[in-house]
């Protein structure tokens, strides 16, 4: 492929990203952007989401682009459910079609941000909180299609990953790491078949750092598991969405024409649009059955 082609075709791609850095004190710094989210399991037995994704479940994302909308170098844009039912949300440009567009910050994605100047950014945003490793059991970094597919066990991935290791004990013959792997792969295979469901095909990509933090690695797996479930004590999903997005008004439903359909739903209908009611009464929708 010639430069010149590579250059369109790739005019078009973009990407999220997160990483943490540990610095020789041990503080963990997590930066962001877009939509994938990081984890930490603490010494007491907390799961705790510590990034808050750029998305339309983000008020201030929300917000934001609304803000930005209102200037005259702002694009404006329309709010829709990914299919009836579904919790997942796209933003769309007025006549320029962002191709369903979920995050609402990234890397590249020119197409849209040659069009919607400071609508769709790559301005990253740090954890709220700065967390040392000496307080934490486990660190996880993951995309969203791992934690859109756990969302029906209303579960976060530090939560299963430590209610898959429960079921084994460190041995000379069972390493921790050969633990932390087949968890990551009990995992994976649970979203997998998720997926068979259609619930959701995203990409699925995950990162798990483990803190001993001086303990022998048997030492390590017990207090990290000691107040985890196991999975038979909620390998039964939930349908019921409780997530409230209320912030989104009828300012927000603009008007989008409709050139592409998919599977036969098109995101684009003005009729799969939120109405200023389903807006209201979002945490209703629930999820379709697996």
């Amino acid at each position: 492929m010639k430069t010149a082609e590579l250059s369109k075709a790739t005019k078009d791609a973009g990407c999220t990203a997160i990483i943490a850095v540990l610095t020789p004190l041990k503080d963990i710094y997590v930066a962001y952007i877009g939509d994938s989210p990081a984890f930490i399991s603490t010494n007491q037995g907390n799961s705790v989401k510590i990034t808050k994704e750029h998305d339309l479940h983000n008020k201030d994302e929300v917000l934001r682009l609304r803000a930005q909308a209102q200037k005259s170098k702002g694009a404006k844009f329309s709010i829709y459910r990914l299919a009836p039912g579904r919790r997942e949300k796209f933003w769309a440009l007025d006549n320029t079609f962002s191709r369903g567009m979920q995050y609402t910050r990234s890397f590249g994605d020119f197409y849209i941000k040659d069009k919607a100047k400071n609508s769709l950014i790559a301005e990253p945003e740090f954890a709220n909180k700065t967390y040392n490793a000496k307080d934490l059991n486990l660190l996880v970094l993951c995309s969203d299609g791992i934690t859109n597919r756990l969302r029906v066990y209303k579960r976060l991935p530090t939560q299963v990953l430590l209610s898959y290791m429960k079921q084994y004990k460190c041995s000379p013959e069972l390493k921790m790491t050969d633990i932390l792997e087949l968890a990551c792969k009990e995992l994976i295979k649970l979203c997998d078949l998720i997926s068979q469901s259609g619930y959701c095909t995203d990409d699925m990509s995950i990162i798990i750092v483990a803190f001993l933090n001086g303990r022998s690695p048997e030492k390590w797996h017990e207090d990290a598991t000691k107040d985890a479930e196991y999975p038979r004590d909620w390998l039964t999903p939930s349908f019921k969405d409780d997530d409230n997005i209320s912030e989104i008004s009828a300012q927000d439903l603009g008007e989008v024409e409709s050139p592409i359909k998919d599977n036969g739903f098109d995101i684009y209908d003005t009729s799969n649009q939120y109405s200023a009611e389903e807006a209201e009464e979002f945490a209703d929708l629930t999820v379709p059955d697996l």
